[in-house]
């Protein structure tokens, strides 16, 4: 085992107020930084590297409590990304305040962009059907321009939850119609999105493990192609490692979960990993890794309010006993669907994922 569990106990927790720098704000009037800062935010998230784009971001957007007009764009990317760096409390705050300036503000592209963002926050912390209300908030504003490409997106976090509510077939199409945008102007983070919610369908609600796995990997080959191999890549990776282990392919779910390693993941990417290799490693009664990994993964997912979850989940040092629903697969064992855990996030504290 290597040492990255280690090395992130010893990392300072950038996510507790404290220990986060404050970002240097720019001055108001220096628009080629701005411009500049974004594109170096943007290319920044989509290689993967979470936290130096959130750092960009926060010079963009010092207080997501006073951003006016301009700023709005950017502190909707700030949510985005601090979603993807696995911090869903500190997303959820500035998703918060932006809606508020928006609506204050009334600017229509920037509230659909805001809904659309905090319905992917709600989804991530379990509540599927706030995460309904807020994504059809933003589809009804979006769709007063005709066909965006932010619909994209959009379409994949209403078909997640369509699937799990109400109808899967519903859920399955919202789906394919928001991979069709997305793929019109080749969009690859919104193309990933789309596969990972496809792959997520199949392998959760519906219970369909082989056709999960093989969109799963569809998914991978594309994001190669579009280069986005370390970001997106890497969840739909961890998404064919855990429904390989769930067939019974444990020699193929490693061959995964080594691939997503391989590539360095960051933020919720990494937590990902993390729990697809904890579940191989628990099945082969490799425990001593396993509770690495884990200890690894709660450190990941401090969620942004600076506490332990292992400090308040008194059933932390059991892997399985905050999960009714957990049991070990057998090689194998294809029996019935899961309950599905939105995409490639920590829970709340005191609620985290286990393996």
């Amino acid at each position: 085992m290597d040492g990255g569990a280690r090395a992130l106990r010893r990392a300072p927790r950038a996510d507790h107020p404290r220990a986060r720098p404050r970002s240097r704000a720019l001055p108001p009037a220096d628009h080629e930084a701005s411009a500049l800062l974004r594109h170096a935010a943007d290319t920044a998230h989509l290689a993967g590297e979470y936290d130096a784009a959130v750092d960009l971001l926060r010079r963009l957007v010092p207080d997501s409590a006073t951003v006016g007009r301009t700023e709005l764009p950017s502190a909707v990317r700030l949510g985005r990304t601090l979603l993807d760096a696995g911090r869903t409390g500190d997303a959820v705050h500035v998703l918060h305040d932006a809606g508020l300036a928006a609506t204050r503000i009334g600017d229509d592209p920037a509230l659909s962009s805001v809904h659309a963002a905090h319905a992917e926050a709600l989804l991530i912390t379990g509540d599927v059907r706030g995460a309904q209300r807020e994504v059809e908030r933003a589809l009804d504003v979006s769709r007063r321009r005709g066909e965006q490409p932010e619909q994209a997106p959009m379409l994949a976090t209403l078909g997640f939850a369509l699937a799990y509510l109400e109808s899967p077939d519903r859920g399955l199409a919202a789906v394919a119609e928001g991979l069709m945008i997305a793929e019109r102007p080749g969009d690859g983070a919104a193309v990933g999105r789309a596969y990972q919610a496809w792959a997520d369908l199949l392998s959760g609600p519906l219970g369909e493990l082989h056709e999960g796995v093989e969109i799963a990997r569809q998914g991978v080959a594309r994001m190669r192609d579009l280069g986005l191999a370390r970001s997106a890549g890497v969840r739909l990776l961890a998404t064919t490692a855990s429904g390989l282990f769930r067939l019974g392919r444990w020699s193929e779910a490693s061959d995964a979960v080594d691939e997503a390693w391989a590539l360095s993941p960051t933020g919720a990417d990494a937590l990902e990993v993390r729990l697809a290799r904890c579940r191989l490693q628990v099945g082969r009664g490799e425990f001593g890794a396993a509770d690495e990994d884990l200890r690894a993964v709660d450190l990941l997912a401090l969620d942004g309010t600076g506490e332990d979850p292992a400090a308040e989940d008194p059933a932390a040092e059991d892997p399985a006993a905050d999960d009714p629903t957990h049991t070990v697969a057998d090689p194998g064992d294809t029996t019935g669907p899961t309950p599905l855990a939105p995409r490639r996030a920590p829970s709340p504290p005191g609620t985290a994922s286990r393996c």
